[in-house]
């Protein structure tokens, strides 16, 4: 069925976005973003400027562009999911700002009526760790930024409270008896599913070689597109976030897990166990021998 999409996506991508509606310009991007599409980036830039010109025209001509708060909530949470280079690209900032500026008009009778709904505002607030992980401004007023984050932080906490899965469990033990005998020099915390310094993320596990922190993340069959296996883009994002908090994610994906035996699992975790050590201390030295040059250079 994957592949089906992907052939979608190549057409659509091809194809005239000028003859689209408002609303498959931003299932277009949605679909793009979600499922990790190789050229989403691209595609989602395009879908955006498109939706900005209409947005241009409409306001000149003193009508409406036919958008809602949630395509437009929509298009920007692809934004940040496909990862789109911002920073390198100074018209799709303006054009990003555009759709925010606009969707900041009416919001609270668009969240009374439905135009913007619940998942919007986790959109917005994924638009805006994005930004924020990127080094680039708000886009939002700040007190709809305010909903938008109080928003996802209720979701964090709602999802904290879950019980771990059977997986999850399963490698938690693993874990705790491949470091217990100490050769690996890691340490994991007790308690699982651990929040973030910002309260942002929760982490199923945590390792911690010399102070150094990692994420240890057990991935079901949601975080991942059929027949191939690619990691959804959501969960890039997620990867890519929690990295930037200084967590580096081991991803431990249930289709190399599940057909695995008690001793195989063991065997399974203290390899990758051992290759995230090995990376994160090649990290550091790659810090430690990169500072005194930019020192030198800055003096």
């Amino acid at each position: 069925m994957q592949h089906v999409c992907f052939e979608v996506l190549d057409h659509a991508a091809q194809g005239s976005m000028k003859d689209m509606l408002p609303q498959e310009l931003a299932n277009l991007a949605w679909a793009a973003a979600k499922l990790g599409y190789v050229h989403a980036p691209q595609l989602v830039t395009g879908l955006i400027g498109e939706a900005a010109s209409r947005l241009k025209r409409a306001d000149g001509a003193g009508g409406a562009a036919h958008f809602n708060h949630q395509d437009l909530a929509i298009l920007c949470w692809a934004a940040a999911v496909a990862n789109v280079p911002l920073a390198t690209n100074p018209w799709l900032f303006q054009q990003l700002q555009l759709l925010c500026h606009t969707l900041s008009q009416h919001w609270d009778q668009s969240l009374a009526d439905g135009r913007l709904q619940a998942e919007g505002l986790l959109q917005l607030a994924q638009l805006h760790i994005w930004l924020h992980d990127t080094q680039q401004p708000d886009m939002l007023p700040p007190a709809q930024l305010q909903q938008c984050m109080a928003a996802w932080r209720d979701q964090q906490r709602e999802s904290a409270r879950q019980p771990p899965s059977v997986m999850q469990q399963q490698v938690y033990r693993a874990c705790k008896r491949v470091l217990s005998s100490g050769k690996l020099h890691m340490t994991l915390a007790q308690q699982q599913e651990v929040p973030t310094e910002d309260g942002l993320f929760t982490i199923d596990m945590v390792g911690v070689v010399e102070g150094r922190r990692l994420a240890i993340e057990v991935d079901g069959p949601s975080h991942f597109t059929l027949p191939h296996n690619t990691v959804r883009g959501d969960t890039a994002f997620r990867n890519r976030a929690l990295a930037d908090r200084g967590y580096p994610v081991v991803s431990i994906p249930y289709f190399e897990w599940r057909h695995l035996n008690e001793e195989q699992q063991l065997q399974y975790m203290e390899r990758r166990l051992k290759a995230a050590r090995v990376e994160l201390q090649a990290a550091h030295q790659s810090q430690k021998h990169a500072q005194p040059e930019s020192s030198t250079s800055s003096g």
